[in-house]
């Protein structure tokens, strides 16, 4: 393929032939009535100018020049020629028409100073200085780019390449942690949420903030780990600041620290889901939203006792072991009623007394 140059540019993808071959494409796609003006030639602009030109032209045909009148308008360069606009609203003049014949140079060019970035950027280039350039000819033309096409590969096969999920078989090795930023949802004096997941069991937990310094964060864990136990690995879905690397490192120089590589959008959808939840249950079982950070813990209950939409068990169950069934209570009941050193109390048949005998 020949080298040829676009304002000093080397174009070493597309060759003005094929470039050519491609624009009848274009127009071939068009139905047939729409053929004849998919795209504008040199010889229209003339014609077009001339209807502009002139109040009782005669050029082609009556409704060649309606089209021409209420499509274009004309001005002058710098140097003085008429060159063909396109109408805007309002009777505005709009950026200079683009002939077929000048195409080639004008899409290569705008492709080139978008440093290959794509269709759009290429478009929008075009968009800057000309009008009357199908958007569907960058887009026919950039894939034609060798030097996009070699950018698409890469990045597909980056894209490609999916993170492994972490795995683990026992509770508390993997806990993940994210803030959750619920300022826009309430208002509150502490609008940040903790929230921190067992990776194995889905038991979740989690804490109201003032911030997310370290002065909030760390205490709220400190409190999780004395309740549970430090776990083996903390990964976190919010980049870690030095300081709070610093005071982790410190307190809990066994724990690994995981910083996981998601992306933007997929954080905050989780963020948000975890907000829906709670907002929706909220609306359920409390009628003042605004005590919202009292009932974490009421809500972290609810989300650990309910079975699973990832596991289909139970978190509580996964932890604590499952819980005793009705009827085994039931005979345990029974079986401490049928004592004699029991007595049922008068405010409820549920409450016992144990009656303790003086051996003295």
């Amino acid at each position: 393929m020949s080298t040829q140059q676009c304002n000093n540019k080397d174009i070493d993808w597309i060759t003005r032939e094929e470039f050519e071959e491609m624009v009848e494409t274009f127009i071939q796609r068009k139905t047939p009535k729409f053929q004849a003006k998919a795209l504008i030639t040199a010889e229209t602009v003339q014609d077009v100018l001339l209807v502009l030109k002139e109040k009782n032209s005669q050029v082609r045909t009556p409704s060649f020049r309606f089209w021409a009148r209420k499509r274009f308008l004309s001005r002058k360069d710098h140097r003085g020629n008429w060159i063909l606009c396109a109408r805007e609203e309002h009777g505005n003049i709009g950026k200079p028409v683009c002939p077929k014949e000048e195409l080639f140079d004008v899409i290569t060019e705008a492709h080139i100073n978008s440093n290959h970035r794509g269709r759009d950027p290429t478009y929008d280039w075009v968009k800057k200085s000309r009008s009357y350039v199908p958007k569907e000819l960058c887009d026919m033309l950039v894939k034609r780019c060798t030097h996009c096409t070699i950018k698409r590969k890469t990045k597909e096969s980056t894209d490609s390449r999916v993170e492994k999920p972490i795995t683990t078989t026992r509770f508390m090795t993997i806990l993940k942690m994210t803030l959750v930023d619920n300022r826009q949802q309430v208002r509150s004096r502490k609008p940040f949420i903790l929230h921190v997941k067992d990776v194995y069991s889905h038991y979740q937990w989690a804490y109201a903030l003032e911030n997310k310094n370290v002065e909030s964060v760390i205490p709220a864990l400190y409190r999780l780990f004395c309740e549970f136990g430090t776990p083996s690995i903390l990964s976190n879905t919010c980049q870690f600041t030095q300081d709070m690397i610093n005071s982790m490192v410190e307190r809990w120089p066994n724990m690994r620290l995981i910083h996981s590589k998601m992306k933007k959008d997929d954080i905050a959808s989780q963020d948000s889901a975890f907000a829906l939840q709670l907002t929706q249950w909220l609306q359920v079982n409390r009628t003042n939203l605004d005590f919202w950070p009292d009932c974490l813990f009421e809500f972290c209950c609810h989300l650990n006792t309910s079975t699973n939409s990832e596991t289909g068990k139970v978190p509580h169950d996964i932890v604590f072991g499952k819980t005793v069934p009705q009827e085994d209570v039931e005979h345990i009941w029974a079986s401490i009623l049928s004592k004699d050193s029991h007595v049922m109390s008068d405010q409820s048949e549920n409450i016992i007394i144990k009656l303790v005998t003086d051996k003295n």
